[in-house]
This record gives structure tokens, sequence and C-alpha cells, in this order.
């Protein structure tokens, strides 16, 4: 992955920023096509009838377009029947996966699915994501952005965090682009710096399997570390998939460059094992709990052991604005800086916005 050609560019607090803006101009690019009709019909369990454009059904919640409402997000659990005659493809809890048009069955209990191997009745509440075949571009995306800062005068001390999460969803793929930054200043004391950028790309396929090729680069000078880039891949499957909850179990290979102060270039072959965890709650209030923990032994220096884990509490106190605490814990059993922390804790709050 090549050397650092400029290290002090990385540590500048700015960069994340910059790779942020960036981000956010391709999100916004101009590649959407113009709107379907918005036709579809949903039914719920009230007596209530929603029509328009239904763009997904993620996590418990069915996402339709209006023309007077506006975006609606409707609990599934509250849906009784759901017709369209545009093409989805409908994925259940067990990986199961079928595509075509939906249409309401003469069992509430049930949705009719329709493709050219002819209808195919699914329990209604097995159904654990819904996903537009012919959607566009910004459909195709979900994400966060959040922003979080504090001021300590006793000690003179400021911290600043920025986060950004994108994800790109085909039929058979997924694509997710994470960055996270913080930065604290406090008289007569170093800048602490800490600089992560992550890119993974999932390849789905039946029963709850996947495929995975992840590129990452971080940086953190608690750890003496200036920058590790990583490039690898591996196998996973979703040990658990309901409208509530998402258990995730990774593993696979990597290869590291890292730069240290001492030592500008050292290279790594490790394997990794990674399990993530994610629970929904949308009675009120509406949240989200999120922990992922990724143990990873090197392969080329024996007995070096990295362990990095996050927890995240998402609260939403106003439509697609929520407050987040965040802690993380990065540990490197025998990084090449002798003299550097081996273990970076940090806890954080933030405001953030869903889109």
């Amino acid at each position: 992955m090549g050397g650092l050609p400029n290290r002090t560019r990385f540590r500048d607090s700015r960069y994340p920023v910059l790779v942020l803006v960036l981000v956010l101009s391709i999100l916004g690019s101009p590649l959407a096509r113009a709107q379907r009709e918005r036709t579809d019909v949903i039914l719920l369990n009230n007596g209530d009838r929603v029509t328009g454009e239904i763009e997904h059904l993620e996590h418990g919640l069915l996402r339709v377009r209006t023309d007077f409402m506006g975006r609606v997000d409707i609990e599934w659990e509250n849906v009784e029947q759901v017709t369209s005659n545009y093409l989805f493809e409908v994925e259940l809890s067990n990986g199961e996966r079928h595509f075509g048009s939906i249409l309401p069955s003469d069992d509430k209990q049930y949705v009719d699915v329709t493709g050219e191997a002819g209808p195919v009745r699914l329990e209604r509440m097995s159904v654990v994501r819904i996903a537009q075949l012919e959607n566009r571009f910004w459909q195709r995306w979900d994400g966060s952005l959040d922003v979080g800062f504090s001021f300590l005068r006793a000690n003179r001390s400021t911290t600043f965090n920025l986060g950004f999460q994108g994800g790109y969803r085909l039929p058979d793929r997924l694509t997710n682009v994470r960055l996270d930054s913080s930065v604290s200043d406090q008289k007569n004391l170093e800048k602490t710096t800490r600089h992560t950028f992550n890119l993974n790309h999932n390849r789905f396929f039946g029963y709850r399997w996947f495929t995975n090729v992840l590129a990452n680069f971080e940086h953190n000078n608690e750890l003496g570390l200036d920058l590790r880039s990583t490039g690898g891949g591996g196998i996973g499957r979703h040990l658990i998939q309901t409208n509530r909850s998402e258990l995730t179990l990774l593993a696979g290979g990597l290869f590291s460059r890292e730069n240290f102060p001492s030592d500008p270039s050292v290279s790594s072959v490790e394997a990794m094992t990674t399990l993530s965890f994610r629970t929904f709650s949308y009675s009120f209030p509406n949240m989200e709990v999120y922990i992922n923990l990724s143990v990873i032994p090197s392969l080329s220096d024996l007995g070096r052991l990295r362990v990095a884990f996050t927890s995240e509490l998402s609260y939403e106190f106003f439509r697609d604005f929520y407050w987040k605490a965040k802690m993380y814990d990065d540990f490197d059993s025998d990084g090449p800086e002798r003299d550097a922390e081996k273990n970076d804790f940090g806890v954080s709050t933030s405001i953030g916005w869903a889109f």
C-alpha cells in the first residue's frame, strides 16, 4: 500500500473534514432519475391507508415517500397489507431472497411476491428487508452525520468529534463508508488526534452468508501511530437477523502497513475475527445500540495482538436528529513504538442527523 508521502497532512485535524466534504459532494451529485409513480398502497392494522412509493424496509421500518406527507416511516409490525406492481427484492429472516411485485394474500399473515416463477407466499413477520430493484441513486443511500464539541475552562481543554457513515445498497451488495475523527487540545499538553476511515464492501449470498472486502486507514498519536493502512477481507454470516436485532460474525485475513515515528514502515499479515451486534427500539424513545469487537492477532509477528472495541447508543429526540454516546477502546499488545501507550480509551457524545 506504499509508505506515507506526507505524514503531517494526515495528522492535521482538517484532513477528515476535507474527506467528509468530498464524500458529501459525491452523495449530492445529480445522478437521480425521474421518480416513478407513487401508487404503492400500505394498509395499517388500525385501518389507515397510505399511498406512495415504497423505498425500502430496513431494521423494522418501512420507508414510504408520499406526495403530501413527504417521507413516512412505518413500523413493520403495524403493517397489515402491502400492494405494489413494481419490482422488489424481499429478504426473510432465514436469508432467503425473493424477487417480484408485492401483493396482499387472502390471509393477512402473509404477503405474495409474484415474479417470473409465479407467486410465492411469505409469512409477513418473517420479512426483514425490502429493496427496490429500480430505485434511484440517491434512494440507495442511507447514512448519518454527527458532530460533538466540549470545552473545559478549568484546564483550557477542548475536544472536537466528527462522525460520518453512509451505506449504498444494491440487491446483493452493500458498500459502507465510515469516518471517525477526534481532536483533543489542552493547554501545555500535546494535541491528541485520532482519525479512522473505513471502507467495506459486502456481497450477499443465500442463507445469511456474505463475503467482505475492506480497506481501513487509521491515525492515533496516543498509540504512537502515524498511519496504519489495512486491506483484506473474509467470509461472514448473520447469525441473527430480525426486524429488531442483528448479530454478525466475520472472519478473514488482513495485510497492514504501519508508519511509526521510530520505524517509518512496518508490514504485517494478520488474522481477523469480528463480532458485531445491533438492536433497535421504535417504542418511544427511538433508540439504537451498536457493539463491535474485532480481535486481530499478527501472523508475521507472533505474540502481537490488536483488539478494537466500539459501543454506541443513539437516541432520536426529533425526527432524523439524534443524540449519540460512543465509547471506544483500542489495544495493541506489542506495537513497534515502545514508548507509546498500549491502550487508547475514550468516551464522546454528539448530536447527529440521519438521512
